[in-house]
């Protein structure tokens, strides 16, 4: 068997710089803004403070977990535990990896009603992701920024252990559920900078042996066409993983062995007819720092420096995970590009994917309203509305100020009109369904009623999150507090909370509102500025939070049942307009509702 010839490079920890300077995270979140940053880097997530304001744990009683992020878009749940030392260490606490087995126990094997209140609408959100099969992969993450060492990974053995013998009992139809638990220390956090920040990040050189081939090229790239054998891509994966998919948006999504999925089928088509597998497969397109043909005693050598797969993770995971190396018959169609300009790379790696489902809001990118709000957002220099764009590295790293997510704006404008379960249980749809998205993105919808719902939507997230730091400082809470609390720790909280207000909007700006669409703030002013003005409203309706409360305990779905909560939460608002009149009418004199011009 042929050897893959590696050429190790290695580099300090640049992360840290970047990390340093990010204060939107520092100064929020505190403890928990090495975890949010990873978390932000390893799945390339738009608005890290949307999932904080959902997902954090932390604090008292909560079962040695610090977040709980389920996404049914990605497949994938993480629960996470994090430590961050002020002081120089050549390893992390030990003790704080095996919590993770506490949090595993609480999370999967105890029973529902002996949980804590606080992590109780996490558990009940991810043990529904289980048993309705929306996720395949379950991580236990202990994020620190010291060494990862040897004494950590061995205490995570125990914990995927742990989870896995609380999936077999409680949930026995999902045994084979995938479960991981990675030490996330400087080592990785670094991988993970790189990957985001360079889209090869796999930069050691190969010798492949190759039937041959033919370069295609530009004045901007060159490529080159060959086949080569499953047995290399299978021996290649196994060493770099998902290291090799860094410019990959789709990355490897796993097997589950049923015959209409495209990895189980690769693999068996592999495994049982390898001398056609050639003409089954439409092969990998990776990109590449250089490559070479050498010719040398009737043999043709591909010499490749650099190598990141850009379609065909799917393939190379597939063969990877192969329990035996593939027949060396077995053939796949490869090309590799060579190109220094990163807009073109961007593009490669875009069009390459254009199947990708789980960046929807891509397809909108080029919508005629998507358009018209970036056009109308450019009179807002203090936001950044991509409007279903993606940005490349290094928007990714160096978020934009106020940069508004796609995702979140989609969000919380469905929320806003009413349809929070839409918004919490199926954002994907959102993109998708043309019915769907006409709801909320029509030639109606202006850059000012986004900035009106989407700063709503981050004053709530900023209500729960001075009330949990209360909390976890130690302060005092008052019973209105902790009331509060307990109910935004609900999953869809935020979305429902939301619509409850909208439905209210009458009461609070004393006039009659026909559409919804036409709120706007009348002042171009900062997002502090407008949080502050929603701060004094939410202050005075979601005293009345317990009339919501029912929907969110069966987890958000039944369309009925939410109607039936908000009518009796504006019922209240309406009851106790009089006593808030002052505050309403303040902020009254803040918005307008007149038709668009």
């Amino acid at each position: 068997m042929r050897k893959l010839i590696v050429i190790v490079v290695t580099e300090e920890f640049t992360f840290l710089k970047d990390f340093e300077g990010r204060k939107d995270l520092k100064l929020k979140y505190e403890s928990n803004a090495l975890l949010l940053y990873a978390l932000e880097l390893k799945w390339k997530i738009d608005d890290i403070g949307s999932v904080a304001a959902q997902s954090l744990t932390d604090g008292s009683d909560d079962c040695k977990c610090d977040l709980v992020w389920v996404d049914n878009d990605k497949k994938v749940a993480v629960i996470a535990q994090s430590f961050f030392s002020l002081k120089e260490r050549d390893k992390s606490k030990s003790n704080k990896a095996a919590d993770l087995n506490t949090a595993a126990t609480w999370l999967l094997s105890r029973d529902i009603d002996e949980i804590p209140k606080k992590i109780k609408p996490p558990t009940i959100e991810l043990r529904e992701a289980i048993n309705s099969g929306t996720i395949n992969r379950i991580e236990f993450w202990y994020v620190h920024n010291c060494p990862e060492s040897f004494n950590v990974k061995n205490q995570l053995k125990t914990v995927i252990e742990t989870a896995k013998n609380a999936i077999v009992s409680r949930f026995p139809q999902f045994k084979n559920i995938e479960i991981v638990a990675l030490e996330i220390g400087l080592e990785t956090l670094q991988e993970y900078y790189k990957m985001l920040k360079t889209p090869i990040y796999v930069s050691d050189t190969f010798q492949l042996e190759i039937p041959g081939g033919y370069v295609v090229q530009t004045n901007k790239w060159q490529a080159y066409s060959t086949a080569i054998e499953a047995y290399w891509l299978h021996n290649l994966f196994k060493k770099f993983g998902k290291k090799l998919f860094s410019a990959n948006i789709r990355d490897y999504l796993g097997i589950r062995e049923t015959e209409v999925n495209i990895n189980y089928g690769i693999k068996k088509s592999a495994s049982t007819d390898p001398e056609n597998f050639w003409a089954f497969n439409i092969g990998i397109t990776a990109l590449v720092n250089n490559y070479r043909v050498i010719e040398k005693e009737n043999r043709c050598i591909l010499e490749i420096e650099g190598l990141s797969i850009v379609n065909g993770a799917q393939t190379t995971g597939a063969i990877g995970g192969l329990p035996k190396i593939p027949d060396n018959k077995a053939l796949i169609p490869a090309r590799f590009i060579k190109c220094s300009d990163r807009k073109i790379i961007q593009d490669i790696v875009r069009f390459n994917n254009s199947q990708n489902r789980i960046l929807p809001a891509d397809f909108r990118s080029n919508d005629n309203i998507q358009k018209k709000l970036r056009r109308e957002f450019k009179n807002y220099p203090q936001f950044t509305y991509l409007g279903g764009r993606r940005g490349g590295e290094e928007d990714a790293i160096s978020r934009p100020k106020n940069f508004i997510s796609s995702d979140t704006a989609a969000q919380s404008l469905m929320s806003f009109h009413r349809d929070p379960v839409t918004a919490y249980q199926r954002k994907k749809e959102i993109w998708e369904s043309d019915s769907t998205y006409s709801k909320i993105f029509t030639e109606s919808t202006h850059a000012e009623h986004i900035i009106f719902v989407y700063t709503l939507f981050q004053a709530i997230s900023e209500y729960k999150l001075s009330l949990m730091k209360k909390e976890r400082d130690k302060k005092e809470l008052t019973r209105d507090e902790i009331d509060n609390l307990i109910f935004l720790r609900y999953r869809g909280s935020i979305h429902l909370l939301i619509a409850a207000i909208a439905a209210s909007m009458e009461a609070i700006v004393s006039r009659t509102l026909p559409d919804l669409s036409v709120l706007k703030f009348k002042e171009r002013k900062t997002i502090d500025y407008y949080i502050s003005e929603w701060t004094s409203i939410i202050q005075c309706c979601i005293p009345f939070n317990n009339e919501l409360i029912g929907p969110l305990e069966k987890g958000l779905k039944n369309s009925a049942e939410v109607n039936e909560s908000i009518i009796k939460f504006t019922k209240y608002i309406e009851a106790t307009k009089r006593s808030n009149q002052d505050i309403f009418k303040k902020f009254s004199e803040k918005v307008e509702s007149s038709i668009w011009q």
